[in-house]
């Protein structure tokens, strides 16, 4: 072998001594098709002689590099295994070569990125050269196959024995070389040959033979061949730059087409994909591809675009001389109704009348390499057939959204919420946000220029046009902000985390939303050009971290009110879920967070300048913060106040304001008088109303723990269960006693015993078990609603119909008709109990909500739903034990 590079043209030995001799015998031209090239050679009486073998004429075709090689008869397909794309028809007779592996010595000696021939078409064989096996001239030995078969050439090992065994009987020859010839010529077997193997001749055409070569990449991407063959130039510097058919070749590629092997995706927020169950790259078909001059603005002339299909996209050409010198980028135009959805968590849709249009200039493609724009560009190739440079239309966003819960167990202070309470916190652990957030993404504004809402697990999924420009910083801000939808015809509703309230002392993390950058681990994109704002696969997130030692440093506030949110989010649809709607549900709802030492209180709040109406939650550090308990406890009064109608009607805010006065006197001045009369406990205020808000947290997933003898409000170590007060006061097996015995506090506990009335009931007919927001294995807490009753229906015994029916009937539908009514209330003052300086004001009491239930009894006028569903059955079984009948 002559060439140490291991690579050759395919015609004309590398002898560089008689280079000078053969520049009137060969002659290299552009072919009609831009692809290839025609190389004339005139084999007179000229004939080279290389240091090793024979000599041979100039019209004799050699091996371009070590390859297995197959022939191909004019007109015809070649179809072989290995093979990456179907070869052919070509007019002629042609060899196809194909590198050794895959991979052509080339690969290694070009600068990254250039294209590689490693197919090789070699088209206009003297098909006699090869096998002519009615020949009488003596001196022909009946072609080249003869002499491969009967070893003559080095390094050619026919598998002739071979390929007559894989050959079907009814297609065999009468012998092994037959067979094999016969296959050869029919291009159905090819055979491994080392470079400048001899391939027989040209086909003359009068005084010249003519060979018109052919290069395609590793895929079957069709190669300019005067370029793969002046770059032969490069990989034997030593022998190849005055070959005749390399020097006559460089003239060639400065009139060769550039080709852009080009795919547009957008982020198809509707589909699944291996890597990411939220979404799947869509390859979008443009209507047209042009290049725009970057510094004139105008298009560049001449390109052709063609569309392939979805997974190849298309090609665009253009003549190299229209880019060498330009600075440009490529603009695609899409019809318009492209069906984009640009949130998975929303309606919005990319408008259906718009016209799409997207420009390259400043992104980079997909691989992070490719650029979108270019200053004389000198490649004759960006991408591939099969790997086409493909660029996101629009931007990609994949976020993520979660944070730090010190594990605190509101019930086990190891102080008195009088004189601040110190938490033993354990561990900390991670959750995501709750659904409903918004991410926002900002860039040199101080405004977000997209917004994207957060799913169950806390991510979004989605996709931004124009908005998002490339070459700034990207940054994420979380909204400390939860939407609430409409199910089922109701309301709409959001629930606010706030620092700034009349009812907290000093703020506790600034207004807006909180940035990603601010995180211990801070997220954002720097120079951002990627087309997404996420992680390679799936989603970027970030964690707002929270110091579990020291709750007044670092991102702890804004980890708390996450916390409150999250807690607030899955007790409202908790709350929708049984309900079966939205219908009177908070409309909006503040959680207030301060650095303080006090008990969280819920109040309803009519519109002022700043807010509308709304209920508010001020949740003090030192007893509600990442308390889960208490957050349901808080909603489930802002619940009751909002399907009592007391906002936003003012008549039954104002009649709620007062009943507070009288209930807060009650608490604080407890009855002497026993029994079920006007004076009992069941009478007071304060049991119905915290006991509703215990009913909302028992369901939440704490029924064990009151049970256990443990409520939201207070833990009594001398009188034991504190739901069993009551019992103590009155019991079926005792004579009712005073009230006067026990202090304030005990007296309140009561409510447990409400609680319990109403969440047993509920839950021991129904068989089901609640919502565990934050009790049972890690793997539990925290799912979405919906979940838990997922879980719950697998019984094909449990009816999800009575369960709504029932907490209808227990919870809402009676708060909306009796604290809807303050006329129904019992009345304070000299006949009432106990008489507060408001003579008239009326509040509402435990017997009252029970009778509700009574009048509103599903047994009654018939039969009930189910033998359980009844008002009989509620009071016997629940109400009786603990002497609260009415």
């Amino acid at each position: 072998m002559i060439s140490s590079a291991g690579i050759v043209p395919p015609l004309i030995l590398p002898i560089p001594g008689e280079y000078d001799s053969l520049r009137t015998e060969v002659v290299v031209t552009a072919a009609t098709d831009p692809d290839a090239v025609d190389v004339a050679a005139r084999p007179g009486e000229v004939f080279q002689t290389p240091p090793e073998g024979p000599p041979s004429t100039l019209d004799t075709i050699i091996t371009p590099e070590a390859a297995t090689v197959s022939y191909l008869p004019a007109m015809q397909l070649l179809v072989q295994d290995g093979w990456p794309q179907v070869v052919g028809p070509f007019d002629q007779d042609a060899w196809v070569v194909g590198a050794l592996h895959g991979k052509s010595p080339l690969a290694d000696m070009l600068p990254p990125g250039s294209p590689v021939p490693v197919y090789w078409v070699l088209e206009g064989v003297d098909r006699r050269s090869v096998d002519d096996p009615d020949s009488v001239d003596p001196d022909n030995d009946g072609g080249l196959l003869n002499r491969w078969y009967n070893s003559e050439v080095p390094g050619v090992k026919p598998r002739a024995d071979e390929c007559h065994r894989r050959t079907d009987p009814d297609q065999r020859a009468d012998t092994a070389l037959h067979t094999w010839k016969q296959r050869m010529m029919a291009g159905t077997w090819a055979e491994s040959v080392p470079a400048e193997t001899a391939l027989g001749l040209a086909t003359a055409d009068g005084d010249w033979s003519r060979l018109r070569v052919w290069t395609f990449g590793a895929d079957g991407t069709p190669l300019p061949a005067a370029a793969s063959l002046a770059a032969l130039a490069i990989a034997d510097p030593d022998l190849l730059p005055a070959h005749p058919v390399v020097a006559g070749c460089g003239v060639l590629t400065d009139n060769v087409p550039v080709r852009f092997y080009l795919r547009f995706d957008v982020w198809d927020v509707d589909q699944s994909s291996a890597s990411d169950p939220k979404g799947a790259p869509r390859s979008l078909p443009p209507d047209t591809v042009r290049l725009i001059d970057s510094l004139l603005g105008s298009e560049i002339t001449g390109t052709q675009w063609t569309w392939r299909e979805a997974a190849a996209g298309g090609v665009l050409e253009v003549p190299r001389p229209s880019v060498r010198t330009a600075t440009f980028h490529i603009r695609a135009e899409f019809p318009a109704g492209q069906q984009i959805r640009l949130s998975r968590t929303e309606k919005r849709v990319y408008p259906p009348g718009q016209r799409l249009v997207w420009n390259s200039a400043g992104w980079t493609a997909r691989d992070s390499i490719t650029p979108g724009a270019w200053t004389g560009l000198e490649a004759l190739q960006l991408g591939t057939l099969s790997q086409p440079v493909a660029y996101w239309i629009g931007t990609k966003v994949r976020l993520g959204a979660a944070y730090q819960q010190p594990r605190v167990d509101w019930f086990k202070r190891t102080t008195s919420l009088t004189s601040g309470a110190t938490y033993i916190i354990s561990r900390t652990d991670t959750y995501p946000v709750a659904a409903g957030h918004r991410l926002d993404l900002y860039q040199t504004a101080a405004n977000p220029v997209a917004y994207f809402v957060t799913d169950d697990d806390g991510e979004v999924s989605g996709v931004v046009f124009d908005d998002v420009v490339p070459g700034t910083t990207v940054r994420v801000g979380l909204a400390l902000i939860v939407g609430l939808p409409s199910v089922g015809g109701g309301n709409t509703g959001t629930l606010f985390a706030l620092s700034d309230g009349s009812n907290v002392p000093s703020p506790v993390f600034a207004a807006g939303d909180f940035l990603a950058t601010n995180a211990r681990v801070p997220l954002s994109f720097v120079g951002f050009n990627s087309g997404v704002v996420g992680a390679a696969e799936g989603p970027a997130t970030f964690v707002v971290d929270a110091d579990r030692s020291n709750f007044a440093t670092g991102n702890t506030a804004y980890a708390a009110a996450l916390h409150a949110l999250k807690c607030g989010k899955l007790t409202h649809d908790a709350v929708v879920l049984l309900k079966g709607d939205s219908v009177n549900l908070p409309q909006r709802h503040d959680f207030q967070l301060a650095l303080t030492s006090s008990t969280a209180v819920t109040v309803a709040l009519a519109a002022d300048a700043r807010r509308p109406d709304r209920t508010e939650t001020t949740l003090p550090s030192n007893s509600s913060w990442f308390c889960s308990n208490v957050v349901p406890h808080e909603y489930g009064h802002a619940i009751v106040n909002w399907l009592g109608s007391a906002l936003p009607s003012p008549g039954t805010l104002n009649a709620t304001y007062a009943a507070i006065a009288v209930t807060n006197t009650i608490q604080g001045s407890p009855p002497t008088w026993p029994g079920h009369t006007a004076g009992a406990v069941i009478n007071s205020g304060v049991a119905l109303d915290e006991g509703l808000a215990e009913f909302v947290e028992c369901l939440m997933g704490y029924v064990k723990t009151y049970r256990r003898g443990h409520t939201s409000l207070k833990k009594h170590g001398s009188v034991g269960h504190p739901a069993a007060i009551y019992l103590a006061l009155a019991s079926p097996t005792s004579s009712p006693q005073s009230l006067s015995r026990f202090t304030p506090a005990q007296v309140r506990a009561v409510e447990g015993a409400v609680a319990l009335a109403l969440a047993t009931y509920l839950l021991d007919t129904t068989k089901f078990p609640g919502f565990a927001i934050d009790t049972g294995p890690a793997s539990g807490r925290f799912r979405p609603a919906q979940a838990y009753l997922d879980d719950w229906l697998r019984n094909k015994h449990h009816d999800l119909g009575q369960l709504q029916r029932m907490f209808r009937w227990l919870f809402t539908d009676a708060v909306s008709a009796y604290y809807g009514n303050p006329g129904n209330w019992l009345l304070s003052g000299p006949t009432g109990w106990p008489a507060p300086q408001l003579q008239t004001a009326t509040y509402p009491s435990v017997e009252g909500h029970l009778t509700q239930l009574k009048t509103s009894d599903p047994a009654a006028g018939g039969g009930p739903p189910t033998p359980e569903e009844s008002y009989r059955h509620f009071n016997d079984r629940y109400l009786v034990p603990w002497n609260l009948e009415p």
